[in-house]
């Protein structure tokens, strides 16, 4: 399959306010820019599994997913905890015997400055934070040896304790997410010991985020901190596609409720548009001559691939390597509008994370055979 534009899969460049693409049929990365936007520096979980900081302007390669990256595209966050790696701080409450001891252990950005909490049943060690809403509360947490047992929590005078389910800790750092909907400020619990075994805790990286779900990590001292929103568009895609014919494909790793993750064309008459609705389910949407052409949902919580081929008199739709619509207008591509943008937020109104694998764009319409092909997972 001749390939026009490749961006992603696997082959990435990335400089400040811009993410290139790789051509095959010039064999090298190309002056196909995506303009990339965040004004403030994030981070990323590197090729070696770290986390690491990028500088503001420079779109995010995340290999938490996939061993070839994908494109991490996050709405505005604030972690609300104000000191996220020194929990020996006075902003973290401790009672009975529970102590911090600083700097013990690796961290998962590959630094020793973990910390080791140690905490029996009935210690509890916490961080009021203002607020009312759902809130996501995250930590990194691993044990010395073996395994133990804690919980995450929430409580104010109002909703009382508010607990996730039992989590075990193990040799490995994993990062434990909790998600709660509190009616006053609450205090914030990333690790409660609730059976009578306690212990040693190695913990790193708290976060509480206003939002349903967890972002990536935003490291705080002192004061709370706040990564901007990002998205990425090219405006000026015409010399990459088929003047009357032509393939869109798209890999997405994953990507959360409420989030335009792909728009084409953007155009009122012709126009293809993948996004997430509020049950979390993939929707795809286009549009031929100003008419609904393909509404198709799409169960979500997975990995998805789908294609859209298009030409005159026959356009086809697929997705994990099934044909999901077919239709034969008649229909010319709108050449003055071809546009495409990541998370946007123009057709979807909310700009929500999505990891994006990869996107190829080719001058031909592709035949069934290679469009199952291309989807199949």
């Amino acid at each position: 399959m001749l390939e026009t534009l490749k961006f992603g899969k696997g082959n990435w460049a990335n400089k400040t306010d811009s993410t290139l693409a790789y051509s095959d049929q010039y064999g090298n990365f190309q002056a196909i820019p995506f303009d990339f936007t965040r004004a403030t520096t994030a981070t990323r979980v590197n090729k070696q599994g770290l986390i690491e900081s990028v500088n503001d302007g420079i779109a995010r390669i995340d290999y938490s997913d996939s061993t070839q990256g994908a494109l991490l595209l996050e709405p505005e966050r604030t972690n609300l905890i104000i000191n996220s790696e020194d929990f020996s701080a006075s902003s973290w409450t401790k009672t009975g015997t529970a102590s911090v001891t600083n700097n013990t252990t690796i961290s998962p950005d590959g630094t020793q400055n973990a910390d080791t909490l140690n905490l029996l049943s009935g210690n509890f060690f916490y961080q009021p934070v203002v607020g009312v809403g759902t809130f996501t509360m995250s930590c990194y947490v691993k044990v010395p040896s073996g395994t133990l047992d804690f919980k995450m929590q929430t409580f104010s005078s109002t909703d009382g304790a508010i607990q996730s389910p039992l989590f075990v800790a193990t040799t490995e750092w994993q990062r434990f997410e909790h998600t709660v909907t509190v009616t006053v400020n609450s205090s914030f619990y990333p690790i409660q010991v609730s059976s009578l075994v306690g212990g040693d805790f190695e913990i790193y990286g708290g976060q509480v985020e206003q939002s349903s779900y967890a972002t990536s990590y935003i490291p705080t001292n002192g004061a709370t901190a706040t990564r901007n929103g990002e998205f990425a568009s090219n405006s000026n895609i015409l010399s990459s596609m088929g003047q009357t014919e032509g393939t869109i494909f798209i890999d997405v790793i994953s990507a959360e409720k409420d989030t335009e993750i792909l728009s084409f064309n953007r155009s009122s008459q012709n126009a293809f548009f993948l996004y997430t609705n509020a049950s979390n389910n993939y929707r795809v949407s286009s549009y031929l001559d100003g008419t609904v052409r393909a509404n198709t949902l799409i169960s979500g919580n997975q990995r998805i691939k789908i294609a859209i081929a298009y030409e005159d008199n026959n356009q086809r739709l697929y997705v994990n390597g099934v044909l999901i619509q077919t239709y034969t207008d008649s229909w010319t591509p709108n050449q003055s509008m071809y546009r495409i943008f990541f998370n946007q937020g123009g057709y979807v109104a909310a700009k929500g994370k999505s990891n994006i694998s990869a996107l190829q764009v080719f001058k031909t319409s592709l035949t069934d055979a290679q469009l199952q092909t291309l989807t199949t997972i």
